[in-house]
């Protein structure tokens, strides 16, 4: 008991003479305050400063994080000088792919008496889904509904399904 008495009474005196010392640090600060240093210098204004022309290149070749491709977005332009037609591109030719759609069954239409929103429910791949009118699911588009069918953009391919009908 008596050695938990004595560690109080030092750590007390030891806050004190620390607080202590700050003190006094500070209103001798207050009283004498610190003379500044000037110097035999000429002013500022006298000074010319040196400036450096501030030029670069900026080369943007790195890959754009939304679009996921690489572009260089430093050209060099010049004045086209020769007398050449330019070429006229060949014609496209779209080639119709054939997707294969996952197994789609619709199973029908909710409407709400109260409000214009027209729920259907969908089952893609054996998972149902209830959908509305543009939204997507699997990469699957609701793009239009009719009480009877549904259009559906599946890969920029469009198909009409019927109630109750697996493609």
């Amino acid at each position: 008991m008596k050695k938990k008495v004595n560690i109080k009474i030092f750590l007390i005196v030891g806050v004190v003479l620390i607080w202590g010392y700050i003190a006094f640090k500070a209103i001798s600060l207050l009283k004498n305050p610190l003379p500044l240093k000037t110097s035999n210098r000429n002013t500022i204004s006298d000074a010319s400063p040196v400036k450096s022309p501030d030029t670069f290149n900026l080369l943007l070749n790195y890959e754009d994080p939304f679009l996921k491709s690489t572009t260089s977005t430093y050209r060099k332009f010049t004045k086209n000088t020769s007398n050449k037609r330019p070429r006229k591109a060949a014609p496209f030719k779209s080639q119709k792919v054939n997707i294969s759609w996952p197994q789609i069954v619709y199973k029908g239409i909710i409407t709400n008496n109260n409000s214009d929103k027209v729920t259907i429910m969908l089952t893609i791949n054996k998972r149902n889904h209830i959908l509305y009118r543009g939204s997507e699911v699997e990469y699957i588009k609701v793009l239009q509904i009719t009480k009877d069918s549904v259009k559906l953009n599946y890969k920029n391919d469009i198909k009409y399904y019927r109630r109750d009908h697996i493609k």
